[in-house]
């Protein structure tokens, strides 16, 4: 494996004050939909590094304080632990070995801020960037999606993977029949300072869990 020897990516959460739902299929194919969201100052963070020849392949999570380890990427078990990561390691490094991946969150699980698609984009950005993989971030936002969605199973739309790689107020436009288009908005700046001055994000504790809402309109 031809890499650089360490890599470390990191992506912000979003919070999406218009169209949340709307991104998710099949009601974005079937009635298009639109999203504003913007990205917030708490990042997610992975970093990918190159370990000796026989170190085999070993994922650590500090937010979970727990740690796998593999002989390759290949031989990876979903067991519940740490199923997140190793399936983006399984995706885009399926050959591979010896090599350590460390993930990292400013924000609670489950806090309702799109933190697993945040993930997910540090995860992209640090594997192909230490691969030397040039991608788009329009690129690296539909690819951390697509393993979170196909991959590994998890219901949910793609704003959230956009929130974290594109960054910024961003309008999402969900065409029906499938496909998007991702803008930046061009907010002018005094509303932009009263908006940084005037929010408060509040962790209450509770549990957001947007997979269940997300099976519920696909029902």
């Amino acid at each position: 494996m031809n890499s650089q020897l360490k890599s470390v990516a990191r992506a912000p959460c979003r919070v999406d004050p218009a169209g949340g739902g709307t991104d998710a299929p099949p009601y974005c194919n079937e009635y298009g939909g639109a999203v504003v969201n913007f990205s917030v100052v708490r990042y997610s963070y992975a970093s990918f590094e190159r370990l000796p020849a026989g170190s085999g392949v070993q994922i650590y999570s500090h937010d979970q304080q727990q740690g796998v380890h593999a002989a390759s990427a290949k031989d990876l078990q979903r067991d519940g632990r740490l199923d997140f990561v190793k399936a983006f390691a399984q995706r885009l490094l399926p050959d591979a070995t010896d090599f350590l991946l460390v993930t990292q969150s400013d924000t609670p699980e489950r806090s309702g801020l799109g933190g697993s698609g945040a993930m997910g984009v540090a995860l992209v950005g640090a594997i192909t960037h230490a691969l030397g993989q040039q991608m788009s971030k329009h690129e690296i936002a539909l690819l951390a999606n697509e393993i979170e969605r196909h991959d590994l199973g998890h219901s949910g739309g793609n704003q959230d993977s956009f929130g974290a790689a594109i960054g910024g107020i961003k309008l999402i436009i969900y065409h029906q029949g499938g496909g998007c288009a991702c803008e930046k908005l061009t907010v002018p700046s005094p509303a932009r300072a009263q908006l940084e001055r005037d929010a408060l994000l509040i962790y209450t504790g509770g549990v957001h869990l947007s997979g269940s809402i997300h099976a519920d309109i696909k029902r």
